[in-house]
């Protein structure tokens, strides 16, 4: 048995799908929403919390997650490596672009990259959970 806590945020950003083939080559924006969960197993659950029961301290969680996107995420163009055009085009512009090593800016990325950035500051770290739309999700996960 485990016991979770989650929370949940929120980012805009643009991005296109390289050599898709349909819509989702075009340039084009989601409001992602990204729900972190921690979990411990039942039986551990005593050694993690502090005097107040607390797990990790959900103000904590949320401050985290929302500047770690705010800075990387937030109102960015995400964008393959291999898409030099428009990473060109950017550099010249300067809208703030974060450019995913040798793949697409797909959900699965996303939630990849945030994940491994998160476990750094959360050891606790469960899965990461990014809604494209809100009917869509990919997540990473630990187990």
């Amino acid at each position: 048995m485990k016991t979770s806590i989650s929370i949940e945020s929120s980012f805009s950003a643009a991005h296109r799908l390289l050599g898709y083939p349909g819509n989702c080559s075009n340039i084009h924006g989601h409001t992602y929403r990204v729900i972190m969960r921690l979990s411990v197993n039942h039986e551990e659950l005593e050694f993690v919390t502090n005097e107040l029961g607390i797990m990790v301290d959900f103000k904590t969680m949320k401050n985290f997650l929302q500047n770690w996107l705010n800075i990387n995420f937030d109102h960015a163009i995400l964008l393959n490596s291999k898409d030099h055009k428009l990473i060109d085009f950017c550099k010249q512009e300067g809208p703030k672009t974060f450019v995913f090593f040798a793949c697409n800016p797909t959900a699965e990325n996303i939630a990849k990259i945030i994940f491994k950035n998160i476990k750094q500051e959360f050891t606790l770290l469960q899965s990461i959970r990014v809604y494209e739309s809100p009917i869509t999700y990919a997540e990473v996960s630990n187990a």
